[in-house]
């Protein structure tokens, strides 16, 4: 297999005849095609991205349960805005005067901008982002996985299976880790 790379192209980028398809084509400026596959480096990339939006989501979801579950004993009651941090007040937050038959305080503040009126509703947006994020993320890495001609399709399925039974096992470790460690007092 021979590999040119265009001298615009991205490291990732060659001109090649693949044993296996390429993940985009694409024209150079002389009409000849060029192939993007990706490469383990970016494969790693996007694992470790994945991961990062797996541990961020997981430490939003153990302030949401903090707050909602044991306000009092964690380290957010510490913090001078109560009305923002304590689930027990804050819901009020999205209401003309606290109060729910009034309408909402502003446009949005009891839907599309909730995130916007308190610590919990700001937590759970994030929490629901960064799991979008983590299957956005995960997605090339995976996509090279199962396109690499070498491992054979049992294998594939093995390799996805530990990873997603250890990543659950990650997700619900850094969330006990902060639910009982960090955020209490």
């Amino acid at each position: 297999m021979e590999l040119r790379y265009p001298p615009t192209a991205s490291p990732f980028a060659f001109r090649a005849t693949v044993d296996s398809e390429p993940d985009e084509i694409v024209w150079d400026n002389n009409g000849d095609k060029v192939y993007y596959q990706m490469t383990n480096k970016k494969s790693v990339f996007f694992l470790s991205l994945a991961v990062m939006f797996l541990l961020f989501s997981s430490i939003c979801n153990s302030v949401m349960d903090t707050l909602q579950f044991r306000f009092d004993n964690s380290v957010f009651a510490r913090f001078e805005d109560r009305s923002y941090w304590d689930p027990d007040i804050s819901w009020r937050n999205k209401w003309k005067d606290g109060d729910p038959t009034k309408g909402e305080k502003f446009l949005g503040s009891s839907t599309v901008l909730v995130f916007s009126t308190d610590a919990w509703h700001l937590f759970k947006s994030l929490c629901i982002y960064s799991m979008i994020g983590f299957a956005v993320a995960m997605s090339p890495g995976f996509a090279s996985l199962a396109k690499d001609k070498k491992m054979s399709k049992k294998r594939t399925v093995l390799i996805t299976t530990v990873v997603f039974i250890f990543l659950c096992l990650l997700y619900s470790g850094i969330f006990e880790f902060f639910f009982s460690q960090v955020w209490s007092r």
